[in-house]
This record gives C-alpha cells, sequence and structure tokens, in this order.
C-alpha cells in the first residue's frame, strides 16, 4: 500500500503523512507481543509485577495504531488476509475496535474465514470490551447465525460474560461440534453457575474430544474436586483420556500418584501419566520417577527428568571435591545423583503434599515474588481476587494434553 493512498494521520488542527511501514511495524509488535505474552503468563519465575508492564508495551503499540486511525484500519484490512493466526488476531482487533464495520460484514468476514483462522478470531472478538462486543455483535440479534459464526460467537460472549442463557442452552446441543466446544469453553468462565450444572453433564460425555475435554475443564473451573473426581472414573476406562490423566495432575491429591503410576507402562497414556506426577507434585513420586530415568524410552525417560524438576525444581550436580562449582559448565545430573540427592533433601519434603520446583505449591516466599504459574495453579482451587482474569487462560497446547511450544490463540 503506497503512502499516499491512506488518509493523513490528524493530530489536533494539524495533518501529518502516514508513514505505512512504522503502521504496520506497530501492528506486528501487537501481535509478536501478544505471543509473548501467553508464555509470560505461566512462567515459574515472573511475579505478576514484572508481568504488567509487558500488557503496557502492547498498549503503546495499540496506543499507535489509535493515533493512525483510519490509515490503521486500512493496513489491518490487507493483514486480515494473511496465514499467520496473531497477525490475524491483530488486524481483526484493529479492524474491529478502531474501523467501523456494521455487523453483516463481520458475521460475513467470519463465515468466509478458513477454520484453521478461526482460533485468531475468537481471541480478537474475546479481547474486546464487552461493551463494544454487544454494540457490533449483539446477542439477541444473532442468535440464528450460521453456525461457523455462532462458533466464534459463544465463546466470545462468554469470556465477557454476556451469553444468555438461553442462547448457552441452544448452543450446548447444537449439531456442530465447534459451537458446542465453544459454548463448554464458556461455562466454565462463571457467569452462568446454575446453568453451568445443568449443561455440562452432557458436554462431558459430548463424543467429540474437542467438546468434552473444554467441558472437563469447565468442570474443573467450577467445581475442582468433581473435576478431579471424573477423571479419575476416566483413568479406571479401557482407553483413559490423556487429557483427564492431565487434569488429575493439575487437581488430584497424593494418593493419585498410584492411579498414574499404573498407566506409565500403557502406550497412549504413559508419557501423559509421568507428566501429572509432575503436576501433582507429590514427594511420593519422586522415587519412581528417579526409576524411569533409565528407561529404555527416551521419551519417557525425558518426561521422567522434566516431571522431577517440576517437583524438586533444578538438581544440582554434585562437585568434586576441591571443584569451584561456579566454573563447571551446566550438565543433568546423572540418575545415581539425583537418586544421591534426592536421598539427602526427602527429609525436607514431608511438611507438604504438594511441592512445585522446589517450593510448596502453597507459596511461602515473599508475595510480590510469587511467580506466574504459582498465581495460575492456586487460582485453580479458589479464585484469587488480584487475578481473576488468569484463571480464564490456559498454557499453550493444554487441551491437546502435551507439551506444545506454539502459542495458540482462542483456546
Amino acid at each position: 500500500m503506497g503512502e499516499a493512498s491512506l488518509p493523513p494521520l490528524r493530530i489536533g488542527s494539524h495533518q501529518a503523512p502516514v508513514i505505512p511501514d512504522v503502521l504496520q511495524e506497530h501492528l506486528e509488535e501487537v501481535a509478536f507481543l501478544s505471543i509473548q505474552r501467553r508464555k509470560l503468563l505461566f512462567s515459574p519465575e515472573l511475579p505478576l509485577h514484572r508481568f504488567l508492564p509487558h500488557d503496557g508495551r502492547i498498549a503503546a503499540h495499540w496506543d499507535a495504531l489509535v493515533l493512525g486511525g483510519e490509515a490503521s484500519v486500512q493496513i489491518a484490512l490487507e493483514k486480515l488476509e494473511e496465514f499467520d493466526p496473531w497477525e490475524v488476531y491483530a488486524a481483526a482487533r484493529v479492524w474491529l475496535e478502531l474501523g467501523t464495520p456494521k455487523t453483516e460484514e463481520i458475521t460475513q468476514r467470519l463465515e468466509a474465514v478458513e477454520d484453521d483462522l478461526l482460533p485468531a478470531w475468537r481471541e480478537a472478538l474475546s479481547r474486546m470490551t464487552g461493551d463494544r462486543l454487544a454494540e457490533l455483535l449483539p446477542p439477541e440479534g444473532l442468535a440464528d447465525s450460521a453456525t461457523k459464526v455462532q462458533s466464534v460467537l459463544a465463546y466470545a460472549w462468554g469470556w465477557r460474560g454476556i451469553l444468555p442463557e438461553d442462547l448457552a442452552a441452544s448452543f450446548a446441543f447444537s449439531s456442530d461440534p465447534r459451537v458446542r466446544r465453544s459454548t463448554a469453553r464458556a461455562l466454565g468462565w462463571g457467569a452462568m453457575p446454575a446453568h453451568a450444572s445443568k449443561l455440562l453433564p452432557a458436554l462431558l460425555t459430548d463424543p467429540e474430544p474437542d467438546v468434552n475435554r473444554a467441558a472437563l475443564w469447565s468442570q474443573a473451573l467450577l467445581d475442582p474436586g468433581s473435576a478431579a473426581a471424573i477423571a479419575r472414573t476416566h483413568l479406571a476406562a479401557e482407553a483413559p483420556s490423556p487429557f483427564s490423566i492431565r487434569i488429575l495432575g493439575l487437581l488430584g491429591t497424593s494418593p493419585d500418584v498410584e492411579f498414574l503410576a499404573d498407566l506409565v507402562g500403557a502406550d497412549e497414556v504413559g508419557l501423559a501419566s509421568v507428566r501429572a506426577m509432575g503436576d501433582l507434585g507429590s514427594p511420593a513420586a519422586v522415587d519412581l520417577l528417579i526409576d524411569l530415568l533409565t528407561d529404555e524410552n527416551e521419551e519417557l525417560a525425558g518426561a521422567a527428568r522434566e516431571a522431577i524438576e517440576m517437583i524438586l525444581g533444578s538438581v544440582p550436580v554434585p562437585s568434586e571435591e576441591g571443584e569451584d562449582p561456579a566454573l563447571e559448565e551446566a550438565e543433568e545430573p546423572s540418575p545415581e545423583q539425583v537418586k544421591a540427592v534426592w536421598a539427602e533433601m526427602a527429609p525436607s519434603y514431608g511438611r507438604a503434599d504438594r511441592w512445585l520446583r522446589g517450593q510448596p505449591s502453597t507459596w511461602e516466599g515473599p508475595k510480590d515474588q510469587e511467580p506466574m504459574e504459582v498465581i495460575w495453579r492456586s487460582g485453580l482451587f479458589a479464585v484469587r481476587q488480584e487475578t481473576p482474569w488468569l484463571r480464564n487462560e490456559v498454557p499453550d497446547g493444554f487441551f491437546a494434553a502435551g507439551p506444545d511450544f506454539e502459542a495458540v490463540p482462542g483456546e
């Protein structure tokens, strides 16, 4: 797009030419920083007071796009055709919030968008304010939209707490699993707990994994104990779900180590069970995990090492007498070394049932140093007044029930 084709920037009574590359860079930075934000939300090191300035960085680039006005909107409209979901997310937000789209224009775009970009639109609509969302896409006027549109709107309306109960009930029994999945996800965000208790049982038994996993997580947000109990029943099934195993790791108790240990040798869920032991944080799992460090399955052994670190933190490599540990290159301790270190550490781990990276899962350090990871995990059991919004978020690849380093919008 040429500079001359963009409307000039107005600052008060003055006009200034627009530099397209600069506005495009601001838009791309919103996308890139939003990916970083996803990672920082669950950081094991970053406390809340150091996370919040990152949102300030995003806001600064957003302010520049606001200043760009119609020129920013025109650049965003071109970016809507990109393949990168985070750039589509940023472009959609600019168009929706800074432009003047009509309701029909938005729904037409949603109907035309490829399925793999629907998450980007879910992210864009849910990050708008509830007032702007209701203004552009009022629930009362869009109940009969195409199901692809409904799948995006159910998610966004649910995120903003404006999904009407009658629509939630209708969407929960939609013929389109995408709509049922978004509804199942939305029910956990707390806007209609009584209604959620009526709708979730059907969604929990939905034949589509995307739907029943979202429903189980919503159940976890509303009632962690019952979700853990449901996960235990799933583990007793002929083909236990890796996602149910993940839920038990996050929400279970120390005796659940036995459930998980019985599944370690299973082909489909062995890795999930080992990772869940790390999430469970029980010292009772450490001996078993150490034994797995020498397993011939390298992937299983690697998962065991990561699970040990989730419970104990980094296990130091004992230095030889006379060596300066600070000068030694970092290396992974051998299974024998881990076993020796654990033999010394084990007595001190009796004072808590659940640990996370060498600290009791109930944070005991300075309040302003509590990491985001700890805040999120503790907030699953009880809403934390300073960060209620964090419960809506999930780590990358969460519903796939495995480690995934690709940031996905609109999960």
